[in-house]
């Protein structure tokens, strides 16, 4: 390609510009199963408030409406049997193109699926539907031979034949200028010395007063058994293009695929061989195409190993996203049936079977599974979901650790990643990947920031760490009494600090001699140094303790944020404070062995004051949550 170099930076700058110019869901990106409904996903398309709209053809359940999370929100009964083939939203309603047979069907549904207007066009306004487009200036209808134009209200503006060269209309587009164009073709067979395959395929204007201008003749052919089509018709802001696909009639092995670029005035620019479309969709915004290969194990391309979901400008530059396929190699199918985008996220509706989008298993190795997927801005899949750091451990002392992920895809490593990212471990000598090993773990959580492009994503996972050496003591005078804590250890070994030990009674009754302090201590056979309890008592006295002291650490989440409790120890109840600007929405209490517990909370203007009569006595990590942040804290209740 002619100055690839000036056209990939360019291109990267116009990312960028698009990066930091788009507000609202940027970020936002999901991956959801919609096994459930039935039938070919036709058409996606986005309302003002981010909400997606999925069309279906042939299937009972049509039209889908979808959150910008990815919740189904309602699906409506298909009004008639017929075949859905396009999907625009304009104004604040859904206009959608059927076919029946060879008659066009129109209809208007409201942001809540009532179904507002309805038109069953005459044949001889328009014959055998192909695709519906929408411009500033109507709704646009291309059939086997004509195009026509309709109101917003699906009134008739004009019809006009497009009929060069015997030719059928294939497909139809328009710029974000309202440059309205179709793409027509008809391909045959000349036998001289062997066998010829041909296709004339045309560029023809449609003007905004109803006329049809040719502006554009081309014939390819190829010998033999090889046949040659044309699809993926994009109007760009100064260029048509389209792709030219050779392939073995049976089979379907692509031999090659080349995507010729044509001036406005018809002049061909450049002809450069490329990844092959199967669904694509023009963002007018940014003058790009988002475009899906299509895959399946009986019809692979002898250039590609790998499906992929790719971004190609006018200067046919493709930024491209790799899927993996899994474990059978010769045994997997990617189908997209749509794509969208909206000039903020770009969608994906796809039929997977073993392929791999970064951390997500698609489909299984015998069957196929539905999915619609939304991508970041910079066409990244990274979901703010809890799905990164690992899920929470209960440990004893001395216990190492794996935390993260066990493996982010098996399949893929770096830049072969859907979107490559990166793992970024908050805590001091951690290392930086998608899981590490804690060799010394402590009671706290660990938090991981995932970035890809200009997307990242927080997680966090708690580590609660139970000796078998902590324990509570009564003193009275001179005497001890002691009493070990759960969990247990078989094995034990008492040290009261003045050369006397004790390894047969668990729960011993001492009494010192001689007044002074002592360190008593508890450990046991293959107990870490670093596990075992002590406590100082200091005697002749009159106290009770335990070894489950260490409250009101701190918790670091974005720099330093101390949260106090008081009382601590507690009994009945107790407040928590934390920095002003943070407002929990739940508080959670862990015991030492991972039990969690949601406890009510009333906020004050001091904090937040906890109920915790109902709780057994004991140490507790406290987690308070404002749902964007987790501070962190231990509370004691006697």
């Amino acid at each position: 390609m002619k100055n690839l170099i000036y056209h990939k930076l360019l291109f990267v700058a116009v990312f960028i510009l698009v990066v930091s110019s788009t507000i609202g869901q940027t970020c936002s990106s999901w991956l959801k199963d919609f096994s459930s409904i039935s039938g070919e996903c036709a058409a996606l398309t986005t309302d003002s408030d981010h909400n997606l709209y999925a069309l279906f053809t042939d299937a009972s359940q049509f039209l889908v409406k979808i959150d910008q999370d990815g919740n189904q929100l309602w699906i409506k009964p298909r009004p008639v049997s017929a075949e859905f083939l396009s999907m625009y939203y304009h104004g604040s309603s859904l206009y959608i193109m059927a076919k029946s047979d060879s008659t066009c069907l129109l209809y208007i549904y409201d942001q809540q699926g009532n179904l507002i207007a309805e038109r069953s066009v005459p044949l001889p306004t328009i014959s055998a539907p192909v695709k519906m487009i929408i411009t500033d200036d109507g709704i646009y209808v291309a059939g086997k031979k004509k195009v026509a134009r309709f109101k917003f209200d699906l009134t008739t503006d004009w019809s006009v034949p497009v009929d060069f060269d015997n030719q059928d209309l294939i497909d139809i587009a328009a710029n974000g200028s309202g440059m309205v164009c179709v793409l027509s073709a008809r391909s045959y067979q000349e036998i001289i010395a062997f066998q010829i395959n041909y296709t004339n395929a045309n560029l023809v204007k449609i003007t905004s007063d109803g006329g049809a201008e040719l502006f554009s003749q081309s014939t390819y052919w190829e010998a033999y058994s090889t046949i040659v089509s044309v699809q993926g018709l994009v109007a760009f802001s100064d260029r048509v293009t389209y792709d030219v696909v050779s392939k073995s009639p049976l089979g379907g092995y692509i031999f090659q695929n080349a995507t010729r670029i044509f001036g406005l005035n018809g002049s061909l620019i450049e002809s450069e061989a490329t990844t092959i479309a199967g669904k694509l969709f023009y963002e007018p915004t940014d003058d790009i195409v988002v475009t899906c290969s299509v895959f399946d194990d009986y019809a692979l391309y002898w250039f590609e190993n790998n499906p992929r979901f790719y971004v190609r400008d006018k200067w046919l530059y493709e930024q491209s996203h790799f899927v993996q396929r899994g474990n059978d190699l010769y045994n997997y199918n990617w189908f997209p049936s749509a794509i969208f985008s909206d000039g903020t996220n770009s969608y994906l509706a796809v039929k997977s079977q073993n392929c791999y989008l970064n951390q997500f298993y698609l489909g299984s190795e015998s069957s196929m599974k539905f999915y619609i997927i939304k991508l970041t801005s910079d066409y990244c899949l990274i979901p703010d979901e809890p799905i990164y750091a690992g899920p929470d451990q209960s440990l004893l002392c001395g216990d190492q650790t794996l935390i993260g992920v066990e493996e982010f895809n098996p399949k893929a490593s770096g830049d072969e990643l859907f979107s490559p990212h990166s793992w970024d471990w908050r805590e001091p000598d951690l290392q930086d990947n998608f899981n590490c090993t804690l060799t010394n773990p402590q009671t706290g959580y660990y938090h991981i920031k995932v970035t890809s492009g200009d997307c990242s994503v927080q997680d966090s996972v708690l580590i609660s760490i139970s000796k078998e050496t902590n324990f509570s003591y009564i003193v009275n005078d001179k005497t001890i009494t002691l009493t070990r804590i759960p969990p247990l250890s078989d094995q034990f070994s008492w040290d009261f600090g003045n050369g006397v030990t004790n390894n047969i009674n668990p729960n011993p009754t001492y009494t010192f001699p001689n007044d002074g302090t002592y360190s008593v201590c508890l450990s046991g056979t293959g107990i870490p140094s670093n596990c075992i309890s002590c406590a100082n008592i200091t005697v002749p006295g009159n106290y009770t303790g335990s070894t489950l002291g260490g409250v009101g650490i701190e918790q670091r989440v974005f720099g330093k944020q101390v949260v106090a409790i008081t009382p601590n120890p507690a009994t009945d109840q107790c407040l928590i404070q934390y920095p002003v600007e943070f407002v929990p929405e739940r508080v959670v209490l862990t015991d030492m062995n991972g039990k969690q517990f949601s406890v009510h909370f009333t906020l004050s203007s001091d904090g937040c004051v906890v109920n915790t009569q109902l709780l057994a006595r004991g140490l507790y990590v406290v987690m308070i949550d404002d749902g964007y942040n987790v501070l962190k804290s231990r509370l004691m209740l006697q």
